[in-house]
Formats: structure tokens, C-alpha cells, sequence
């Protein structure tokens, strides 16, 4: 989920002068000490380009299992998509009106059980994030993870 906070609508690029195709390989110590005398980099100017992206409508299909058996509450995968949709996407309840189709899927495994002053269950959630652009149905990405 640590991930996935880092969407925003929001992304800025960072734009400064790049020194690096001046210098010659053989030279890089020297090129870079005589480039720094010349060009300090607290004089180099720098901007910065503020983007906006803007949320694309889609549908959502989300399939959780938990330990061989599918929830019917997908509580997981209901977290994953607030944050697609703070961010990234507007989801639709119509598959014809959109511009992508969301595949969120996950199940949760059962691991091995530690007993020390406390038992510990381990337990592994394989993650798989896909998504195709609409109408050819073209796969634009796809995210498999194992969060443990």
C-alpha cells in the first residue's frame, strides 16, 4: 500500500542544465572539478514544470480470495481501489462507457505459525494490478507483487 500512496494527480518535473554529455570519460574526475569552478550548482538555474494528470474513467473488476476461498467482501482490494480512485482513475459502473478496464486481484495465504511469548501467523498476499486500454481491449500494463 506504501506504493500506491505515492499517486497523486499531481507530478512535478525537475528541469536544470545537464553537464554530463561536456565531459569525456577518461576526464570525469577532472571535467567535473573544472565544470563545478565554472558552473557552481547553486548558480545553475533550475524550474520546475508542475503536471496535472487528469483521472481517466474506467471499469473495475477485483477477485480476493482468502486462504482457497473467494470474499465476498474484498476488504484488500476495496483499499487498493480508494486510492486508484483518489488519484488515478474515475471507476464506472458501465464496461461500454470507458477508457480502461481495471483488473485488481489477490489472495491471501496462509503461512507458517510461529509460538514464542506470542504466536505469530505468517501469511503471503500475491498482488496483481492490470490494466487495458479500451475498446481493443490492448493490455497496457500489468503489476504482479508479493507483499509477505
Amino acid at each position: 500500500m506504501r506504493l500506491l500512496q505515492n499517486f497523486t494527480p499531481t507530478q512535478e518535473i525537475k528541469c536544470s542544465f545537464d553537464f554530463l554529455p561536456t565531459e569525456e570519460p577518461e576526464q570525469d574526475i577532472e571535467s567535473a572539478k573544472v565544470m563545478e569552478l565554472f558552473f557552481p550548482k547553486k548558480m545553475v538555474p533550475v524550474t520546475y514544470i508542475a503536471l496535472e494528470l487528469q483521472k481517466s474513467k474506467a471499469f473495475l473488476q477485483m477477485e480476493e480470495s482468502v486462504f482457497g476461498e473467494l470474499s465476498g467482501q474484498e476488504s484488500f482490494l476495496n483499499s487498493v481501489k480508494t486510492v486508484l480512485n483518489e488519484s488515478v482513475f474515475t471507476f464506472t459502473s458501465s464496461r461500454e462507457d470507458t477508457d480502461f478496464i481495471v483488473k485488481l486481484k489477490s489472495e491471501f495465504i496462509a503461512g507458517e505459525e510461529k509460538k514464542e511469548t506470542v504466536t505469530l501467523c505468517l501469511l503471503s498476499l500475491p498482488i496483481s494490478i492490470s490494466q487495458s486500454q479500451m475498446p481493443k481491449q490492448t493490455k497496457r500494463y500489468s503489476l504482479t507483487g508479493l507483499v509477505v
